[in-house]
């Protein structure tokens, strides 16, 4: 690359960047952003850098022998539209970065809330304050996030956005009336009040994941099937038709059984080990 070539040039002679940024009349800033791959010279001072460094031009840019350099302007052009592709790429990349990440500080705070803060209504407001904080993030960038602008595509990432959080947001209510004195049940209803909000849970992620697009945000994000498309569509294809009779199963076993937590950790399991080990089959071609 252009810019290996410059420093590789510059430290056989051997110049500082001072040095070299002298001898072709610019500042030492503009040789460190050549050679960090920054900025392109344009052609004057591509043949001024070629004449200090005592190489020609072909050499810097890479050419063949047989290359022209004729077409120096057109060279420099692509490269130049390679390199604002590159930075535009770069850029892209930090502003997601930043996002994940103000979602991640908003969820450690939910969570510092939760061990911190005074049981009841205080903790309940406060980390139901940063859960709709960070849903708020993620909604307002959900195209960003999830590279994908069109509309087709965004409906079931909104849906299963807002659902999360009127879902997080109920088990946050009926957990600060449960601490509070004001809503009261027995161990078995409370078993049974669980279990219905996993059965609604069960239920919307069989109706919505067929809809959802891959993507490396919204779904079920395994290292298989982030990676590779087919593997998602089929994760998310035997969601979508396991996840009603799983939950009306898991219903029947929670009614039947009076050890709800264990039939909950051996249904979810199921539920989401099932299309996990289909997913996985279809990503290593079996």
């Amino acid at each position: 690359m252009l810019s290996e070539n410059i420093r590789r040039f510059r430290k056989a002679r051997p110049f500082r960047q001072e040095e070299l940024a002298e001898r072709v009349h610019v500042v030492r800033q503009t040789v460190s952003k050549w050679e960090n791959g920054l900025s392109v010279p344009d052609a004057e001072q591509l043949r001024d850098l070629a004449a200090v460094l005592g190489v020609s031009v072909s050499a810097l840019l890479d050419l063949t022998p047989e290359d022209s350099e004729a077409d120096l302007a057109g060279e420099l052009a692509r490269r130049n539209e390679k390199l604002a592709e590159l930075q535009r790429r770069e850029a892209l990349r930090r502003r997601v970065s930043g996002k994940r990440s103000a979602i991640l500080a908003w969820s450690l705070a939910a969570l510092l809330c939760a061990l911190l803060a005074p049981d009841g209504l205080p903790a309940a407001v406060l980390v139901s304050g940063c859960l709709v904080a960070a849903v708020l993030v993620l909604w307002r960038n959900l195209p960003l996030l999830t590279g994908t602008d069109q509309e087709s595509d965004l409906a079931p990432l909104r849906l299963t956005t807002v659902f999360s959080a009127v879902f997080l947001v109920l088990g946050l209510g009926v957990s600060a009336l449960l601490g509070l004195g004001i809503l009261t049940l027995s161990q078995r209803q409370e078993e049974l009040l669980a279990a219905a909000l996993v059965a609604c849970l069960m239920v919307f992620a069989g109706l919505i994941s067929p809809k959802l697009p891959f993507n490396r945000h919204t779904g079920l994000r395994l290292p298989w099937t982030v990676a590779d498309e087919r593997a998602w569509r089929a994760a998310h294809e035997t969601l979508g038709v396991l996840s009603l009779p799983a939950a009306l199963l898991y219903l029947a076993c929670v009614l039947a059984f009076p050890d709800g937590e264990t039939v909950t950790l051996c249904a979810v399991a199921l539920w989401l080990g099932i299309p996990a080990l289909r997913s996985y089959r279809v990503f290593r071609g079996t």
